[in-house]
């Protein structure tokens, strides 16, 4: 068995812009309490309009890239 370092390094820029980082901290955290549902229910659930939404909403949040999560918050 052997040992790994990590480096993590801060950005100097957010990776994607947000016009509400608490909404899109909250709708992250809530839709990976729910990690076994679609996004569609999740984003129903959370009180959005999964229509206005541009992903399939079958997918599950794991799969869901940072620059979509931020899509999706500034939609919601």
């Amino acid at each position: 068995m052997g040992s790994s370092v990590v480096h993590l390094a801060r950005r100097a820029e957010a990776p994607a812009p947000l016009s509400d980082p608490d909404r899109f901290e909250r709708l992250v955290k809530f839709a990976f309490t729910r990690r076994r549902k679609q996004m569609g229910s999740i984003l129903k659930e959370f009180g959005a309009d999964p229509e206005l939404q541009t992903l399939d909403l079958s997918r599950r949040p794991e799969t869901v890239s940072l620059e979509e999560w931020a899509e999706i918050s500034e939609r919601a």
